[in-house]
């Protein structure tokens, strides 16, 4: 749910609208404030956004993609989105929706040299594949659909055993889609390899 309240440079929050409500959309986290604020360097700072993720699991909102970095790394007290029982959806794409991300941001650039397909979202060597692969794209639900698949591969493969799939708390990526910042339709996304 959305809200303002005169906070930092654009004086934009992200939060339920009942003024001094103790109601929190993460139940799992009940001593988290219910209103989140954009970074004074995404409303004041920047003019224009380079959203360079490192591919890597999250198992509170599925995967660190594009979406999920960009959105929970550009406001504080973001922990309120992760975990049961929302995995980021639909905080996620409320807020990479909010004009002050959406005209900022020109291209994403997915780090997928080396992914993590679990025991993140630390760095964890055992749980790595390296793929030697850089995603770019201004979808960035296409790209974290994509690279989502290949984690799930990863996961069924492990040395350690078949693990859990992690699709289930990645449902933001969808959201994404329905909200029209991107597809997550594999007949409409376009992948052109390029090679050195």
């Amino acid at each position: 749910m959305r809200g303002r309240n005169g906070y930092g440079g654009g004086g934009d929050s992200i939060g339920d609208s009942f003024a001094g409500s103790d109601d929190l959309l993460n139940s799992s986290a009940p001593l988290t404030s219910n209103r989140s604020h954009f970074a004074r360097l995404v409303t004041t700072i920047c003019t224009k956004i380079v959203n360079v993720p490192v591919l890597t699991d999250n198992p509170y909102v599925g995967i660190n993609g594009c979406m999920a970095t960009l959105a929970l790394g550009s406001l504080d007290n973001n922990r309120r989105f992760e975990g049961d029982p929302s995995y980021g959806d639909p905080a996620i794409s409320e807020i990479l929706s909010d004009p002050i991300l959406r005209r900022k941001v020109v291209v994403h650039i997915m780090d997928a040299m080396i992914a993590q397909y679990a025991g993140g979202p630390q760095f964890n060597p055992v749980f790595t594949r390296q793929i030697g692969g850089i995603y770019v794209s201004r979808d960035p639900v296409a790209i974290d659909a994509i690279v989502l698949q290949r984690l799930e591969r990863f996961r069924t493969e492990s040395a350690s055993g078949r693990l859990d799939p992690i699709g289930k708390t990645a449902i933001h990526i969808h959201g994404g889609a329905d909200a029209n910042l991107g597809t997550d339709d594999a007949s409409r996304i376009q992948l052109v390899r390029v090679e050195p």
